[in-house]
């Protein structure tokens, strides 16, 4: 299995850089032709090569996110702490407080300290901030809170919100998936769930998560404890 793993990991490697490069050789051609062909780009086609020229590298860049994911190795952790972390992603995010008008309530512990990858850490913590705040009930202004627990040998960081909730039921068993959608929001990917699972369980921790249709959701985010 440790083989095949690494077979795998090989695989992607090589699937993620030889992609990238002709997805950047694509770009630059049109970026060319742009330049020096500038009749071409009133072509009805055109716009729709670019669409196409930019999914394509947003899907390498998703792709090569993942591989780098699974070569974080447990040794590699820091002594991090988390409210720290929680108050920096809280100030990247006043933009879009602001727009939802809504409030962040941060009731974590000050002296809780994780083993993780500080671009992770950092990448969890606003990726559920940002998705309570986008995800955020039409009729009610969005209310996100924080808290801390330790059940050694982790530390849970819970994320509630009162937004317009996950139908478990029915989308549950794939929630996590990649590419995997549940609402009509223009903005949503399906890759952010499944990006930051990924992290988490590198970190060598887990996601939990509690929801209903129309009242919110709660994500239990399980990290590694670090003694003070």
């Amino acid at each position: 299995v440790e083989e095949q793993n690494k077979r795998l990991l090989n695989f992607a490697h090589i699937v993620s850089h030889n992609l990238r490069s002709h997805s950047s050789n694509f770009s630059l051609m049109l970026d060319l032709m742009k330049l020096q062909i500038p009749r071409a780009t009133e072509n009805e086609y055109y716009p729709l090569l670019v669409q196409a020229s930019n999914n394509l590298k947003e899907t390498i860049g998703h792709l090569n996110e993942v591989t780098l994911i699974q070569t974080t190795t447990l040794e590699n952790l820091s002594r991090l702490s988390l409210k720290t972390y929680i108050t920096n992603a809280i100030a990247n995010v006043t933009g879009l407080v602001e727009e939802a008008n809504g409030t962040i309530v941060n009731i974590a512990n000050d002296d809780v300290f994780v083993k993780a990858v500080p671009a992770y850490l950092d990448s969890i913590i606003l990726n559920f901030l940002s998705n309570s705040l986008k995800y955020r009930h039409p009729d009610r202004k969005p209310i996100v809170t924080l808290t801390t627990a330790i059940e050694k040998p982790f530390v849970i960081l819970k994320v509630e919100d009162n937004g317009i909730g996950i139908d478990l039921k029915r989308h549950g068993a794939k929630l996590f998936g990649m590419y995997k959608t549940f609402h009509h929001h223009q903005d949503a990917r399906g890759i952010g769930l499944f990006i930051t699972k990924n992290q988490v369980e590198a970190l060598g921790g887990k996601i939990e998560v509690e929801s209903k249709l129309g009242a919110g959701t709660t994500f239990k985010i399980y990290l590694q404890y670090e003694k003070n």
